[in-house]
């Protein structure tokens, strides 16, 4: 069995995460001893060289830097010469480890748009003790890298090639806990193009076109096109329409149209809807040539 015999270890109870030194001393002589340190089992001596992050200062003293939660181990004072060793009592040297919830230091942005075929990166980044680990998932649960290589305090979402809207959400978790935040990746398309396209109160010289819309929202407005089906000409536009119907006007009497509709948003103009063909109505002066007409056939023919 060990004695301990005049030797005493200089330790405090409890050190936080840093630098910590241990000293020994002889007490009747006041001299200072070489000293050991036993931690799990392991030994280092004052009198040998420096290990890792334990190293001697003094002949009596050994010095622990950057101190960790696997550096927490009873320690005690070792004293040989000639006549022999000598002991001092063990002493535990607690470490306190911070504990503190994760946060995120950087959170990926709420909303980003961009366009088809674009990439985007998105980055995460997370603090805490112990350093969480930073997962990125895209909606509802999909991971998109394995478990076993997560990285710690930060993650990077590299997005190629965008063909569709989605939302991200990034997960930092450690052992004191869990946290999110979601990120909406928005593709800025054109918009489709109107559908069910309705013709209606026709005259001589106009008529009214009437829609409907199913794409992409946030339209700024629709434009008309419209020319004689059969004339060799370019289309006439009508733009900055924010309605789902228009009348047409300024058209020839008794002419065949052709009339396509096109929304339009801030990336530019979507493919125009499918044609519509119309026939206007004939004028007055029109009705009233073939009705004069009509009789004078009826008169030759009495």
């Amino acid at each position: 069995m060990r004695e301990n015999r005049g030797l005493k270890e200089r330790v405090k109870e409890s050190v936080e995460w840093g630098e910590r030194l241990v000293s020994c001393v002889e007490e009747k002589m006041k001299q200072a001893l070489p000293i050991m340190s036993i931690g799990r089992d392991s030994y280092y001596s004052t009198s040998s060289n420096s290990v890792e992050r334990k190293s001697k200062v003094q002949e009596s003293t050994l010095q622990i830097t950057n101190s960790i939660s696997s550096d927490q181990a009873k320690y005690e004072c070792v004293a040989n010469n000639s006549v022999g060793t000598e002991y001092s009592k063990s002493t535990l040297l607690y470490v306190k480890v911070r504990r503190v919830a994760p946060s995120f230091s950087i959170p990926p942005p709420t909303l980003s748009e961009v366009t088809l075929g674009a990439s985007l990166n998105l980055n995460c980044v997370a603090v805490g003790a112990p350093m969480p680990v930073v997962q990125w998932r895209k909606y509802p649960a999909t991971d998109i890298m394995p478990d076993d290589n997560l990285p710690v305090g930060k993650n990077v979402l590299y997005l190629t090639d965008i063909q569709e809207s989605a939302n991200y959400t990034c997960t930092a978790s450690s052992p004191i806990g869990v946290i999110h935040a979601t990120s909406m990746v928005k593709v800025q398309s054109l918009p489709g193009p109107p559908e069910n396209i309705q013709v209606s109160d026709i005259t001589a010289t106009s008529v009214k076109l009437s829609w409907s819309y199913k794409g992409p929202d946030e339209l700024q407005y629709y434009v008309i096109q419209h020319k004689p089906k059969q004339a060799n000409q370019p289309f006439t536009e009508i733009s900055g329409i924010t309605t789902m119907y228009y009348h047409v006007r300024g058209l020839s009497p008794y002419t065949e149209y052709e009339l396509y509709v096109i929304a339009v948003n801030h990336i530019g103009r979507g493919p125009p809807s499918a044609p519509v063909t119309v026939t206007t109505g004939e004028t007055s002066q029109e009705l009233s040539s073939s009705v004069d007409l009509l009789s004078v056939v009826d008169l030759f023919k009495d």
